[in-house]
């Protein structure tokens, strides 16, 4: 998604608002993230250097063991993923060796992860898929760049619209029989895989060409608008609320799961509004730059 923002001029105290944006939204919700785990016993008290091992290796399995929730992650992978987008854009030699530093960083992590991990392959296989969803975002992007006139006209952003209907209905066909295609292998693996790269690429297509008629829209405009601190909210006020369930001894069925996702909404995008709504609060948890 970075390749979608447009091109905008590099200095360091845009890189510096990026991490103020980031990283403080990730301070604070690593500790409430932990302060709800260790209140309802979900995770124990740790020590200091495993809290701060966690913040900075910013990985989903050490921050599940640590706070209880993974969903952080993508904070510190937004701002190195955005790092690696900049490096390309800077003049300067001494921005860009500052830059390549910090991504270095970012790599030293990864295989740090890789080498201490109980089952490094499978610490090596999310590295992988980074790098394929960072090939899907860089590949969609490309072809927007390309196909740009076509893609608001109706013919093309219909078709394009029945791929991603066929990719999906794809993966659920072959997801749901995949126990009853064991002789089958070979085939459901290149189904899966060519649908799995195709759809990403073609929702994002889709909703291109029918952004000017997105954008109109009043509600989609107000979700977009909060998104990062609906993102914030959401997984926490989903969890809590299953944690509720399971104390007043709900039985978790379709119903119950519908109700506790529409609930979950609600309250995320309420919780957002209200925030935004306190001017001073919001400033302080979700700055959008140093003179902020």
């Amino acid at each position: 998604l970075p390749f979608l923002y447009g091109k905008k001029e590099v200095r360091p105290t845009r890189i510096f608002n990026l991490f103020l944006r980031l990283y403080i939204p990730y301070l604070w919700v690593l500790i409430l993230c932990s302060s709800i785990s260790i209140l309802t016993g979900y995770t124990t008290l740790h020590t200091p250097t495993e809290y701060i091992k966690a913040f900075l290796i910013g990985s989903q399995t050490e921050l599940k063991e640590t706070v209880g929730f993974n969903f952080p992650w993508f904070m510190p992978a937004f701002f190195f993923l955005s790092l690696s987008i900049f490096i390309k854009d800077i003049s300067t030699r001494w921005s860009k060796i500052v830059i390549l530093l910090i991504l270095l960083y970012g790599l030293f992590v990864l295989f740090y992860m890789a080498s201490t991990s109980p089952n490094a392959v499978y610490s090596l296989s999310c590295i992988s898929r980074g790098a394929a969803y960072f090939f899907l975002g860089y590949a969609a992007n490309y072809f927007i760049i390309r196909k740009q006139a076509r893609l608001h006209t109706a013919p093309y952003k219909y078709l394009i619209g029945l791929i991603f209907i066929i990719c999906v209905t794809g993966q659920a066909i072959l997801q749901k029989y995949y126990t009853t295609l064991s002789e089958h292998d070979l085939p459901y693996a290149l189904g899966y895989g060519i649908t799995e790269i195709l759809a990403p690429i073609a929702a994002l297509c889709l909703l291109y060409g029918f952004r000017e008629g997105l954008s109109k829209q009043k509600f989609l405009r107000f979700i977009g608008n909060l998104s990062f601190e609906i993102y914030c909210f959401h997984v926490i006020i989903l969890n809590v609320l299953w944690k509720i369930t399971d104390t007043f001894g709900i039985s978790s069925t379709p119903v119950t799961a519908g109700i506790i996702f529409l609930l979950t909404c609600i309250l995320s995008i309420a919780t957002a509004y209200v925030l935004k709504r306190i001017t001073p609060l919001h400033k302080l948890l979700f700055p959008r730059g140093i003179k902020r």
